[in-house]
């Protein structure tokens, strides 16, 4: 209590906002006209989302089978004896007379925690306009793909070691909050509820960077990764651009995933997807190349 009493300005913690500035290095100028948004609890359906969980319980299978090994980084620890290997131990040798077979050396290999993903998925009124294929055919409407590929790719991630993944909507009910679907440390079947969601209201993905962001740096995992499923058109388009690359500058990697259009504009590493089934081949390429890349 006395420590409490006596402690200065410089004892105390900021807060999540201004340590996000501080992170991110932005200027008081740059950031003076936005808010954090509140994260809020989803309106929640719990048939309908235990419903989508079986319907992409098979392909989360696949997704995971695709990237098993390239999210997650490997440690080396002591080498340890063994009675078998390829390489031996000159100071043991003299067991052998003794019966003592255990002269070899080798080295254990074990995945270690790497990376922590948060994914933003755009909900906002244009997700509800029909997915549209390069020959012209309607493939049904761009939120409901959106939504089991972020609940696919989460149950994934889930299930591989090291990996700690994250989901945020946005805009939640109105355009300064969000809707927290996953937080980071959380199990994806019981959130299931919070995946049967409506399109509705504008595109703030400034704002929900914002969120993104603060959440990632919550998280221990010193590898930090932002997904932003979308359409593509933000409120604010250069706003978005400065706090995209504000986030590259900071070391959090930024990947988008356009629903039915390409949003390379916006994030030098994208992908495109038309339907649930094409996640997974276009997220192996892209990991190959920059999302998962050691």
């Amino acid at each position: 209590m006395a420590a409490l009493l006596t402690a200065g300005n410089g004892d105390i913690d900021q807060d999540v906002f201004e340590t996000l500035k501080a992170a991110l290095a932005l200027a008081p100028d740059s950031v003076g006209a936005l808010v954090m948004p509140l994260g809020n609890e989803p309106p929640w359906d719990e048939q309908a989302g235990l419903n989508l969980f079986t319907q992409v319980q098979s392909e989360s299978v696949k997704i995971r089978a695709a990237l098993q090994g390239l999210v997650q980084s490997q440690t080396m620890n002591r080498t340890r004896h063994a009675n078998r290997g390829r390489r031996m131990d000159g100071k043991r040798l003299h067991r052998l007379s003794s019966g003592d077979a255990k002269v070899f050396l080798r080295s254990r290999v074990k995945a270690s925690p790497n990376t922590a993903i948060h994914l933003l998925l755009d909900k906002s009124d244009s997700m509800s306009y029909p997915l549209v294929d390069s020959q012209g055919n309607q493939l049904g409407t761009r939120l409901p793909v959106a939504l089991a590929a972020s609940l696919a790719l989460a149950l994934a991630l889930e299930g591989l070691l090291g990996v700690n993944p994250g989901i945020t909507a946005f805009p939640g009910g109105h355009d300064e909050s969000v809707y927290r679907l996953l937080e980071h440390g959380q199990r994806v079947r019981p959130r299931a509820g919070a995946f049967a969601l409506s399109a509705s209201g504008s595109t703030p993905m400034t704002e929900a960077i914002w969120f993104g962001a603060a959440s990632l740096l919550r998280c221990r995992e010193p590898r930090k990764v932002l997904l932003v499923m979308t359409d593509g058109q933000p409120n604010d388009h250069l706003s978005t651009l400065e706090i995209l690359q504000r986030c590259r500058d900071s070391g959090i990697e930024t990947v988008g995933i356009g629903l039915g259009i390409d949003v390379s504009h916006l994030f030098p590493a994208a992908i495109a997807i038309y339907e649930l089934q094409e996640l997974r081949t276009q997220l192996f390429e892209l990991s190959k190349a920059v999302l998962l890349a050691a």
